[in-house]
């Protein structure tokens, strides 16, 4: 009465807001050890920017963003980047939005190439409790995999991407023992390819334009991002140590509308019921060729 006898007294409810009560209301052990990891994410595209997201919901304590595309108007339809980040760097936008929704996580972004933070950061890299590449570039990847190799497979690598139309996704995680390079052929293609497409190419151009895209959308890419985030988290919180190759293939009525069919080779591992499902496999052994004639080429 003495301090506030003439004052109007208002009820307010005293919130948690600090990162073990958001991320797992005090009760998740594991959000507890991701709060001490940091995460590079290769490729902020329809792929990894997502699985940035997701993995930041989880609570990773730190997230580094590395790309050097510019966000267009046709990445808004599947980006979680909208119309307000158009003509932006990708890197730069995706780590506003994360440091304006994670204020207590630690964000940093490159607006540049992998090869240009492999010659002039590499520390950054080795730094990290793991490494998420979602490029969609065979000659980032297959770098990145040669140099991963020859420094020692020290933390894992993660490889994620999409086949066409999105009716198939592969994850990879790369430890130590494993290789990318040797799941691949020599001009980049997976030697497990889920889908075929009998019409042939199954890319489209942009008019008057010499890129080239595939019409689909995000709610196809959804499980293609929850395998993949699903895997980082299992190698983060020390589930999975050793190379792990996981499947995702679309109901088989969506490929058939497409006009795809399944690979004989995915019927070979996954049997008649080849959609809607996720399977894990092992991945392909070590390369023949010299890791460091590899980085050096």
């Amino acid at each position: 009465m003495r301090y506030y006898g003439g004052a109007r007294v208002t009820r307010a409810t005293v919130t948690r807001a600090d990162p073990l009560w958001i991320h797992g209301r005090g009760e998740d052990a594991g959000a507890r050890d991701l709060r001490g990891k940091t995460v590079v994410i290769i490729g902020c595209g329809s792929v990894g920017a997502p699985v940035a997201i997701a993995l930041a919901q989880a609570g990773v304590g730190k997230i580094i963003l590395i790309d050097p595309d510019v966000m267009k108007w046709p990445n808004v339809g599947r980006h979680p980047l909208g119309a307000s980040a158009v003509g932006k760097m990708k890197a730069r936008t995706l780590a506003d939005k994360l440091r304006t929704d994670f204020p207590h996580m630690t964000v940093e972004h490159h607006a540049t190439d992998l090869q240009t933070i492999l010659q002039t950061q590499p520390g950054m890299l080795r730094d990290s409790a793991l490494i998420v590449a979602a490029t969609g570039s065979w000659a980032a990847e297959s770098m990145l995999d040669a140099w991963h190799e020859v420094t020692g497979r020290w933390s894992p690598v993660l490889y994620a991407w999409t086949e066409a139309h999105a009716c198939a996704g592969q994850a990879v995680l790369i430890c130590e023992g494993g290789s990318l390079r040797a799941g691949f052929d020599a001009t980049g293609l997976p030697r497990l390819q889920v889908t075929a497409w009998p019409a042939g190419d199954t890319q489209r151009r942009e008019p008057a334009c010499g890129a080239v895209y595939q019409p689909y959308g995000p709610v196809e890419l959804a499980f293609v991002h929850a395998l993949a985030a699903e895997l980082a988290l299992d190698a983060l919180l020390a589930n999975r140590t050793t190379t792990t190759h996981r499947i995702w293939a679309a109901p088989h009525e969506r490929l058939v509308r497409l006009g795809g069919q399944w690979s004989a080779e995915w019927r070979a591992v996954a049997g008649d019921s080849a959609g809607g499902q996720i399977l894990e496999r092992a991945w392909a052994g070590a390369v023949q060729a010299p890791a460091a004639e590899a980085f050096a080429a």
